[in-house]
């Protein structure tokens, strides 16, 4: 999609590294095309939203002076961000699964 040139990972072992396809996820979300993006990469898709509802948030943050930043980044709590780190894992198994064949084309790349 973006002409880059392929993952070293790829080239060198036959298998995705754990951020492949990230950037192509957020290339697709950032164009409006949600399910391709969490097709390509499911935590490039989540890490994608998240950049936009930040982006959203700093923004009302820095408009109204609201505490409001302070309150979801207080949710931020180790338990989280290690539903996130699993996310992640299970994520790259997607990705690895989709490469390998062992997914239907249509549902793990777009």
């Amino acid at each position: 999609m973006l002409g880059m040139a392929p993952c070293g990972w790829m080239v060198a072992y036959g298998m995705p590294c754990p951020s492949c396809g990230m950037t192509t996820s957020f290339a697709h979300a950032a164009h409006g095309s949600l399910l391709a993006s969490a097709r390509v990469q499911p935590m490039g898709f989540v890490l994608a939203l998240g950049t936009a509802a930040t982006a959203l948030v700093g923004t009302y943050v820095a408009l109204t002076g609201s505490r409001l930043g302070h309150v979801l980044g207080d949710r931020l709590t180790p338990r989280f961000l290690l539903g996130l780190g699993v996310f992640a894992l299970l994520s790259w198994g997607w990705k690895i699964a989709a490469v390998r064949g062992f997914l239907p084309a249509s549902i793990g790349t777009p």
